[in-house]
């Protein structure tokens, strides 16, 4: 068959020649091949990105559970402070007194001085 021929048919498919259908098969077996292995690949890439921001985020969760329990910690150390300044022994009627009321506010001055976020807290 020549191309004449293969081009004319009624049909109006050429047929391919044998020797080539081989080719053709080995052909459309590598592109799916190929479509498979790029696939896997991005698959496997949007995993890694995904493990990669799983342990930037657990790491930065961990710092600032860290940051927030040092924050805590020294503001329970600097309530007892206050409180012992204050006294806890005090007597009902002393509470009254204008001096425990100096004492008082010049004690809660220092510490809103060196909390001074806690200064902003509204009751």
């Amino acid at each position: 068959m020549n191309i004449e021929e293969a081009i004319n048919r009624p049909d109006g498919f050429a047929k391919l020649p044998v020797a080539r259908r081989p080719i053709a098969i080995f052909g459309a077996v590598m592109v799916v091949l190929l479509i498979v292995f790029c696939a896997a690949q991005a698959i496997q890439g949007w995993l890694q990105l995904n493990e990669d921001t799983q342990t930037e985020l657990a790491s930065n969760a961990e710092l600032g559970a860290r940051a927030l329990d040092s924050y805590f910690s020294k503001l329970d150390a600097s309530l007892r402070v206050m409180t012992e300044a204050i006294g806890t022994d005090v007597e009902p009627g002393e509470l009254d007194s204008p001096e425990f009321k100096v004492r008082a506010l010049n004690v809660l001055t220092q510490f809103y001085r060196f909390q001074p976020n806690i200064t902003n807290v509204s009751w």
